[in-house]
């Protein structure tokens, strides 16, 4: 390839697939490399792909979708990978494909569509590609090399911005994907198992920048970037590449950052002017803004909700290795508010890696900024300008530089946060930094660049940058059950990706935005899943597609005796005399017998009689149906699980491996009465697809006339956590579970306890209430002993943290849902004081005084006086008064002493004594880090209180995110201590003004305490 000029080249293969027998292969896939080192995107050719090409010509042209680079000095290497299916032996089964020749075309501007005898291969949903356009007097291709450095979609997902680079200059387009994504829904009607569409797509406006050179990437960060707002009508170009000059030189670099507006964008109806193309102008909306003349860092539009998202809540947020802007963008551009998130470091170096992180980041009000140069992880709000938490990373490893690889992202409610380093992947609550669970990156993979949460935030895919050579050849990645913290799945790295929350058709599977030298995808992540040669893929894991519906199986036709591992297992139903509803009608329990083949070792398992939500209903309305006509048990040979259906509630078990092991339950799921109530054939209601998974058939009554007629809903996975959709489903099972609780046997027992505990955090909206939270909601005074245990099981168990969760404003947590139900029901205190003793117990054992938050938030309903709760109020507040602070590192750095002035005229004199030399000092966490080797001579015990323990907010929306985020404290100057005190003045002598708090209804001897007593002296 010595004769190529560099620049990009499409790979076009002759090749023949009439000696390839298809049905006997997976896959082919083609990787790129760079002298068997560097491997670009592989390309994966399905089996669908291959019957494509079977159906065509003898030979067949085929481009491939992914182009070569070429450059004078290092050779290209194309390596081919053909996976067999699952049970063939030998390679030689499987046939061989052919190939006659293999050309490289220079790029064309004008595409390949036009060309019918070259098959394109379309492993994406749609594509754009820079160096395409519809005329070549328009296209910048001849200015080859070009490559897309950076790009963005805006949040409603209308539009896409791609920057690509040359050697002279930058090239910014700007791209509406409304076109692309209709004439795919259009498509998908025709066709619907479409998987892509060909549609040659120019961009709706585009600008060219120059340049004097391209510079280095910045500790592999861009040093330009690209950002859309919300709706599309702005884009802003982001220059960093000055951030690693020298300080004092860095003033003479004159940045590229500007802010575009689309002028023309659905301006008018006509469709003349409709045609006409638009244009990117500088926009004037941000001039005023002197923070953002000239400058250099890296900034993002951002809405900062996670609900009703629109322009009207949408930020500009810029940092530039020490502080973060907050400019609003709604109306007349305004700077809210600068915090500083780090002092100046000499080394100019410093902190780029951390700026780009924080806005990458961005989630919601916050985002995370984790300092090169220690083991800090603090997350901010950017409303609120305050440190909303921080933490302290275990220092696991030798941290030698700021090259030590970092990865940070908040799942998409802002509630969860993940971040990799030192070869761990951990998930924290953000408001917190609680850990929830940890993932050990095995030897390989640590060169770890990016994480994300995908899947309603149930998974996290994980941009390894790795070759396995048992994965093949090209980059793979892996990805993580966010509630386990285990291996799912491994995935081929496509390029640069974005996850999309917003998937494009009726599929249900996730997306994501993918670049890679001249194009941009929309790709289906299940097309990237790679496995190790040695485990290839089998039917039985293959997806549920439309077609698994047309050949279910009713679940009472599957076996009730199977073999697997030497084991058979036998399953039946039993009546147990000790178990009845009102008129002796017996409910019926499962056993399970396990034979090895020695009968003097066969051992049976019971699954006691649950009682089914429709039994109860039956008896309040007299309609005794027999449950054993409903009552259906099966063994699923595939998976080993064991089935129990009755009309509403099922139940799938785990199979024990071993003779003396256990059930695991695997899903509990209770059926909704949707529109009518379901057929009840002789087959009953459930049945089972080729792969086994679990389908209902609703039957539904058409109003216009009596005819009734069925529909299938498909049933979530076992290994996933409950989607928020299915929320009501999930939650009512694990009310039927609790109250069969005290029923069961110990091993039951301890089955449901591993469930609900697999489910702890398994919140994929906001607006979906935690698992133990829903438990307390359902507590009912008949089945009290029931609740009792099963609540004392859950926070016993296994370790695990079960109050501290992330809240919603509007959704009480369980220590307010027992306060409530105390009011009417005393008897239920029991489970108020167990809940409050573990919270205590937990901050305690971890010293995180967060922990407590549940406690704080519904404290002032423990101290009304109104309520029977006085005893248990009395050592609640006594105990929250101590609670042993966390990371006292940190405290100590960051923190001002905060004590009464001497004399009420010398308010502006600042206290020169040390922190050592004060008596009982009372600390203020700051936002700036105020570094003094003196501190390290104070050895007192730390200890934290609030003063949510004297008031508490009059609004819910205060005492819901205000109380729970915090400020942080601003030292005193003098300045701020003249507005302190004008502020108590005018608000003393304005009888009208609104009072922010107020004060919880204690007893005098409840404020016997020296804490309690420090935060009244230091008040008031």
């Amino acid at each position: 390839m010595t004769h190529y000029t560099p620049g990009y080249y499409d790979v076009v293969l002759g090749i023949s697939t009439k000696h390839l027998r298809i049905d006997k292969i997976e896959s082919i896939t083609f990787s790129i490399s760079t002298n068997f080192r560097e491997f670009g995107p592989s390309e994966v050719f399905s089996r669908a792909d291959l019957e494509q090409l079977n159906s065509q010509a003898r030979v067949v042209k085929c481009k491939l979708h992914h182009q070569l680079q070429k450059n004078l000095i290092l050779p290209k290497v194309i390596m081919m990978e053909v996976r067999t299916a699952a049970g063939v032996t030998s390679s030689s089964d499987a046939g061989f494909l052919e190939l006659h020749f293999m050309e490289l075309r220079a790029s064309r501007p004008e595409g390949y569509l036009d060309e019918p005898p070259l098959h394109l291969h379309r492993p994406y949903i749609w594509s754009l590609n820079i160096g395409h356009s519809d005329s070549l007097s328009e296209s910048h291709a001849q200015e080859q090399p070009t490559t897309i450095i950076h790009y963005a979609i805006s949040g409603d997902g209308t539009h896409a911005a791609t920057l690509a680079a040359t050697e002279t200059q930058l090239i910014l387009d700007v791209w509406d994907l409304d076109p692309l994504e209709a004439a795919y829904r259009d498509r998908l009607l025709e066709q619907p198992t479409l998987i892509s569409i060909a549609l040659r797509h120019a961009p709706c406006a585009g600008i060219k920048v120059p340049l004097t050179a391209m510079p280095d990437t910045l500790l592999g960060c861009p040093p330009f970037t690209v950002s859309v707002s919300w709706d599309g009508a702005y884009v802003a170009l982001g220059d960093a590449s000055a951030m690693a000059a020298d300080p004092k030189l860095e003033a003479q670099f004159k940045s590229v950052f500007c802010i575009y507006a689309l002028v023309n964008k659905r301006a008018s109806s006509s469709v003349a002017q409709q045609s006409e193309k638009e244009t990117l102008v500088p926009s004037d909306a941000y001039q005023q803004c002197s923070g953002l003349v000239n400058f250099r860092g890296y900034g993002k539009f951002h809405v900062a909700t996670t609900a009703g998202q629109g322009v009207g809540n949408e930020f500009f947020v810029t940092c530039n290795k020490s502080s973060v802007d907050v400019y609003r963008t709604h109306g007349k551009w305004k700077l809210l508010h600068t915090f500083v998130v780090d002092e100046p470091r000499d080394n100019p170096r410093f902190n780029i890696p951390s700026s780009w992180r924080l806005i990458k980041s961005l989630r919601g009000r916050f985002c995370v900024w984790v300092p090169s140069h220690n083991y800090e992880i603090m997350v901010w709000d950017i409303e609120l300008g305050s440190m909303v938490s921080f933490s302290l990373w275990q220092q696991t490893y030798s941290l030698k530089s700021v090259l030590d690889k970092v990865a940070v992202s908040l799942s998409s409610d802002a509630c969860l946060l993940a971040i990799y380093r030192g070869r761990c992947i951990s998930t924290h609550w953000t408001a917190s930094g609680t850990l929830l669970g940890s993932y050990s990156v095995p030897v390989g993979y640590d060169a770890i660049s990016d994480v994300q949460f995908i899947d309603g935030d149930t998974r996290i895919i994980v941009n390894a940058n790795a070759q396995d050579e048992a994965l093949g050849q090209g980059l793979v990645g892996f990805i993580l059950d966010t509630v386990k913290m285990s291996l799912v799945e491994m995935f081929s790295i496509p390029g640069e990706y974005i996850a999309t929350s917003r998937p494009l058709g009726s599929k249900t599977c996730q997306q994501l935005y993918s670049a890679s030298a001249t194009t941009l995808d929309l790709i289906s992540l299940p097309t990237r899943i790679v496995r190790p040669f040695s485990a290839p893929h089998s039917e039985s894991e293959a997806p549920c597609d439309d077609h698994c519906q047309s050949s279910l199986t009713p679940l009472s036709k599957q076996p009730t005796t199977i073999t697997s591992a030497r084991l058979t297992y036998s399953v039946r139903l039993s009546s147990p005399s000790r178990r009845k509803l009102e008129h002796d009608i017996e409910l019926p329990s499962v056993l399970l017998s396990i034979s090895n083949g020695q009968k003097e070792h066969d051992r049976t398992l019971t699954i006691p009689a649950i009682r089914d939500p429709f039994d109860e209903w039956e008896d309040r309305t007299r309609l005794h149906i027999d449950p054993w006509k409903y009552k259906t048990v099966a063994l699923l040979e595939g998976c080993s699980q064991l089935v129990v259906a009755s009309r509403f509630l099922l139940t799938v078990w785990g199979l024990p491996d071993t003779l003396d092991g256990n059930l695991t339950l695997l899903l509990a799921w209770c059926l909704r009465r949707d529109n009518g109530d379901f057929s009840y054939t002789k087959d009953g209601i459930w049945n089972v697809c080729p792969h086994q998974r679990l389908f209902g058939r609703r039957r539904y009554f058409e109003a216009a006339g009596d005819v009734f007629y069925d529909e299938v809903v498909m049933q979530p996975r076992v290994d996933l956590a409950p989607r928020c959709e299915y929320g009501s489903s999930f939650q009512k099972a694990l009310v039927i579970l609790i109250d069969n609780f005290m029923a069961a046997d110990e091993s039951c027992r301890d089955a449901i306890l591993q469930y609900i505990a697999s489910h702890q955090y398994s919140k994929t909206d906001a607006t979906m209430e935690s698992v133990l939270s829903s438990i307390c909601r359902a507590w009912k005074p008949e089945a009290h002993e029931s609740y009792k245990q099963a609540v004392a099981a859950i926070l016993d168990s296994s370790g695990r943290s079960w109050a501290l969760t992330q809240y919603a404003p509007h959704i009480p947590n369980p220590f307010q849902i027992l306060l409530a139900k105390a009011r009417d029901q005393p008897r239920i205190t029991d489970l108020t004081a167990a809940f409050i003793q573990y919270c205590f117990q937990r901050a305690d054992l971890e010293k995180d005084p967060h922990h407590i938050r549940p406690i704080i938030n519904g404290l002032h309903e423990l101290l009304d006086q109104k309520n029977s709760h006085t005893p248990l109020a009395t050592w609640t507040l006594q105990k929250l008064a101590y609670m042993p602070a966390k990371s006292r590192r940190i405290v100590l750095e960051y923190h001002t002493i905060a004590h009464p002035p001497n004399l009420w005229r010398t308010f502006w004199s600042m206290s020169p004594r040390s922190l050592q030399d004060c008596q009982g000092p009372v600390l203020h966490l700051t936002s700036n880090k105020n570094p003094d080797p003196s501190k390290d001579n104070f050895s007192r015990p730390l200890f934290v209180t609030w003063f949510d323990l004297l008031w508490h907010s009059r609004e819910d929306e205060i005492s819901g995110v205000a109380s729970a985020h915090g400020s942080a404290a601003i030292p005193q100057t003098v300045l701020t201590s003249a507005y302190s005190l004008f502020i108590i003045v005018w608000r003393r002598c304005t009888f009208q003004s609104k009072a922010v708090v107020k004060l919880h209804d204690f007893k005098p001897e409840m404020l016997e305490n020296p804490a309690i007593i420090a935060l009244i002296e230091y008040k008031w």
